[in-house]
């Protein structure tokens, strides 16, 4: 039973509060003067967390279906009895108001005196929905398991224009780093932040748009500014008229599995590059005998097709002879877990004749330490064998041979003397062609001579053939030698020991770089490829530990947020070859004002970052932070250039900027943006100032963003007059922000935000679509305004296709290209000269005209202006104001006019605010002028006032 309704006249706070919690549907307090949402009350609070985002927004935007008896229920409502019901398709929706006033009542501490406060008359509005049975229990059970789920779920709302989030989990919040009232309201694509140019991107718009199911993978952007992969799922919800009205979003993490498989990638990209390369034939077989892959070398040997060796086994391959032997090899070596064991044998090739073959094989375990397959390095040794066979005719063929083969010979008689042939006093560079068993085993490495002597023993009593790989120490560098021998009678029937020493540090080079591998991907994963510093995963890792050591033992840590200033110039003007030898010479500089138990860490691009342990004050983070400042503003000379470079430091302190590593990083950060804002090249203490006023940015970035959704913001034009008869040649658009709490805000506070946030990308783009819809307004209107003049910022005229974006604003609103002026500044001009000149030629093939904003403020050559494609040079108001003050601003202007005209150029003076320098300005033939002393900037409706009441024929 639904508690009964006050039945006071006037209903205080507290009542009305009380009887919302104990009501089971949803109640909506309404201003009956706006029909805005006043309050919603829910016993369900993951629904009332989603109905919040509604709070000060038309009831009809909460139940879209009161549209249709909209008049009706407006009326009801101030009439204060209105009972319906609405079909939503699979349910019905009960509507039923009853009118209360609301006063708010405050007492004085000072007095027993109630002070009533007039509140707008309010309506109170109950909403319950009949709908087929549920188990409540089963859909509390649900709700529950939502918000337990491991991946981030949200809900949007299909109806509304921006499809704004009405519902996110915890998991969602804890993925993205926002609260979850910063994500309600906004839509989805907030997280890629400027990051649009994705392949997914286009695959979530059409499953939007078509309501459809969609699976993707995408960069989205935590509120840190961190990167993660996501997996995203988008499923449709649609009512019972098959409309779509919610689409429910699954967000999975997938960074770490990314990172993995790049990692992988790569592995197996310098696997498959040593594996198909290498000169020895090399092939995976299962403990069957099974060929699982092999080289190209190893098939060359078979002569078969690499298609066809994966087909045969190992006993295919292997003559009969060899075939016990080869099988008793293999099953010691499983038998025993040896890791490698090398041995001669025959392989069969496909035209069936045999072939010597030396083999390493080597033994490959899983992760419990099973052994699965197996590993064999195979060389094809026929040569070798000849070469060995032709020994035993002669030893100046043996020492000619062994020349071309680069394998030494050897023979160990019965009494241990040693002969050696030429090749191999050059292997062992040694001073004598003779020697004995000891010294020759004294050359081996020391772990080495006893097996050496023994199995030469052990060869001249069994007649075995001697086959060993032996490590040498020589000036200091380790090298291979592969021993092999042969027991043999001489003349006298004496045992001889007659062999081969070959070289083959190159081979085993070759095997440890394969082992190696996996050691250098972890070290990669872990450092800055171009400076070889601590990346942000291994900085993130001992920041970890750092403060867990620091909170045990009690001590502060801080951390030193470096950003180079300028670096953009040197990357633009040189090349990035150029920047990335800086960032290195930067990097050892900074490595040398360091402590050894600091760590000096890259984030990415010109961003360094630095945590110093243990400091006993700031004191001692000020040393540190002068030292760098010092060390990067020395000038570093590359291919003949002396480069020069400062730094912005911002600092924070563990613990009392924070206690976790991410807030340490973004105090930093702060403090780094407020250097930059003072003048940079310094150091600066993260404070609660800074953090106040990042949060104003914030928030006024946010309203940014809000009012280009929302049309916040409106264009002025100012009319520019030519100077030879005042008839109006022109108007420049001039953007304007009219925020709804604050009102007129000065584009000198929100166009360096725009810039600094990359809103001015949207915003610009918006500026110069809605001037050619006026001007085309205009020209329907009847009015021959002459052209618009859109400025371009430099990071629209450099970073967006701008060519693109003029053409389809030309052809959206059917604007003729003449009647369309573009201004860039003269420091967006010689930002990236080459660029600029390609560009400007293809704005200029279009039929527009282009002017230079500012002229004489830059630093731009005349002999790179001559190159651009322009119309019009304009004068900065700074020169204009001194004009008639005798500070250079006259020279500038008449130089200014005189260089245009040379270069058959026209020429427009801004700020002219009085007839002085008007007269002064015709004087000396400058074409246009615009500033108060013909109009300020005016409003749409003030401009077509000024066309109608201007003195002179508006002409184009």
């Amino acid at each position: 039973m639904q508690p009964s309704m006050p039945t006071d006249k006037d209903v205080d706070q507290p009542l009305l509060a009380a009887y919302l919690r104990q009501i089971d549907h949803i109640s909506i307090v309404i201003d009956l003067i706006t029909t805005r949402v006043a309050s919603i009350s829910s016993k369900e609070h993951s629904l009332q967390r989603c109905l919040n985002a509604f709070v000060n927004k038309p009831l009809f935007d909460l139940i879209p279906e009161l549209n249709t008896i909209k008049k009706e229920f407006k009326y009801s409502l101030k009439a204060g009895n209105f009972q319906n019901k609405i079909n939503l398709g699979n349910c019905e929706l009960n509507v039923s108001a009853s009118p209360i006033k609301f006063n708010l009542t405050s007492t004085s501490p000072e007095s027993d005196s109630q002070t009533s406060l007039q509140q707008p008359e309010l309506i109170l509005v109950h909403l319950s929905v009949a709908e087929p049975e549920t188990d409540s229990s089963f859909m509390y059970l649900l709700s529950r398991a939502l918000e337990a789920a491991q991946h981030g779920v949200t809900i949007s709302d299909a109806r509304l224009t921006n499809q704004p989030i009405i519902y996110s989990n915890q998991a969602f919040s804890k993925l993205t780093g926002y609260d979850v009232q910063e994500i309600l309201g906004k839509n989805c694509r907030f997280l890629q932040s400027e990051d649009r140019d994705q392949r997914a991107i286009p695959i979530i718009r059409e499953a939007l748009e078509h309501g459809t199911d969609c699976k993707t993978v995408l960069r989205n952007y935590k509120k840190s500014g961190e990167m993660f992969w996501n997996e995203l799922s988008i499923s449709p919800v649609s009512n019972g008229l098959g409309e779509v009205t919610h689409f429910i979003g699954i967000q999975y993490d997938i960074t770490d599995q990314m990172v993995v498989e790049g990692a992988l990638k790569e592995s197996e990209r310098r696997y498959r590059t040593l594996f198909e390369t290498n000169a020895d034939g090399i092939a995976y077989y299962d403990l069957t005998g099974q060929c699982l892959d092999a080289n190209e070398t190893y098939c060359i040997m078979l002569g078969r097709k690499w298609e066809n060796v994966l087909e045969s086994s190992l006993q295919d391959v292997t003559p009969k002879n060899w075939l016990n032997k080869d099988q008793m090899l293999r099953d010691v070596q499983v038998e025993q877990r040896l890791p490698c064991q090398e041995y001669e044998k025959e392989l069969l090739h496909i035209d069936g004749t045999a072939f010597p073959v030396n083999i390493r094989q080597c033994l490959h375990l899983n992760e419990l330490g099973k052994p699965v397959a197996l590993w064999l390095l195979v060389r094809d040794i026929s040569r070798q064998k000849e070469t060995m066979e032709k020994l035993n005719h002669s030893k100046q063929l043996l020492t000619e041979t062994g020349k071309l083969a680069k394998v030494g010979g050897w023979e160990m008689l019965s009494d241990d003397t040693i002969y050696f042939t030429q090749e191999t006093v050059s292997i062992l560079n040694l001073t004598s062609n003779q020697s004995n068993l000891e010294a020759l085993a004294n050359m081996f490495h020391e772990e080495h001579r006893y097996l050496f002597k023994k199995s030469a023993e052990i060869t001249l009593e069994t007649e075995e053939p001697l086959d060993l790989n032996l490590k040498v120490i020589q000036d200091n560098q380790l090298q291979w030698l592969r021993v092999q021998g042969h027991v043999k009678l001489n003349e006298l029937g004496s045992k001889t020991i007659v062999g081969a020493i070959q070289d083959i540090t190159e081979t085993r080079v070759a095997q440890d770089k394969l082992l190696k591998h996996e050691s250098h991907l972890k070290h990669l994963a872990h450092h800055d490829t171009l400076t070889g510093l601590p990346n942000r995963l291994l900085y993130n890792d001992r920041l970890k530990h750092a403060i867990s050591r620091a909170s045990r033992e009690n001590y502060k840590l801080a951390v030193l947020l470096l950003d180079l200033d300028r670096f953009k110039n040197i990357n633009d003007s040189l090349g990035h070859e150029v920047g990335d030898q800086f960032l290195k010479c930067i990097a050892n500089r900074s490595c040398k004002t360091m402590r050894q138990s600091d760590t000096f860490a890259r984030l990415g691009g010109d961003e360094f970052v630095v945590l110093l342990e243990d400091i006993n004050d700031n004191h001692d983070v000020i040393l540190v932070a002068n030292k760098l400042l010092q060390a990067i503003s020395k000038p570093i000379r590359i291919e003949n250039h002396d480069l020069h470079s400062t730094a912005s430091i911002g600092i924070s302190i563990y613990p009392d900027d924070g206690e976790q590593g991410d807030e340490l990083l973004r105090c930093a950060d702060s403090a780094m943006y407020q250097v930059k804002e003072k003048g940079k090249n310094n150091y600066q203490f993260y404070t609660k100032e800074i953090n106040n006023r990042a949060v104003e940015l914030l928030i006024l970035e946010n309203d940014m963003h809000k009012a280009l959704q929302e049309q916040g913001f409106i264009l002025h034009y100012q009319p520019q007059i030519s100077l030879e008869n005042e008839s109006i040649i022109g108007l420049e658009s001039l953007v304007r922000w009219i925020h709804t709490e604050k009102g007129m805000i000065s584009p000198g506070d929100f166009i360096p935000l725009a810039e600094e946030s990359g809103l001015i990308l949207q915003l610009g783009e918006w500026v110069l679509m809605e001037s050619c819809r006026q001007a085309r307004e205009w020209l329907d209107q009847g009015y021959q305004f002459g052209r618009v003049a859109v400025n371009l910022s430099a990071k629209q005229f450099h970073r967006s296709n701008i060519v693109s974006q003029v053409k389809n604003a030309l052809k959206e609103h059917n604007l003729p290209a003449h009647n369309l002026e573009l201004e860039i500044t003269e420091g967006i001009a010689i930002e990236n000269i080459e660029v600029t000149i390609e560009t400007l030629k293809e704005l200029k093939s279009l039929g527009i005209y282009i002017a230079i904003d500012d002229f004489g403020t830059g630093y731009s050559s005349l002999s790179y202006l001559k190159r651009f494609s322009i119309d019009k040079l304009k004068i900065d108001k700074s020169f204009v104001d001194d004009i008639l003050t005798g500070e250079g601003g006259a020279a500038i202007a008449t130089s200014t006019i005189a260089l245009a005209h040379q270069m058959g150029l026209k020429v427009i003076a801004e700020g002219v605010e009085t007839e002085q320098q008007s007269a002064f300005l015709k004087e000396y033939l400058c074409d246009e002028a615009q500033g108060y002393l013909y109009s300020k900037p005016l409003a749409n409706d003030q401009i077509l006032e000024f066309f109608k009441h201007h003195k002179a024929e508006i002409r184009t």
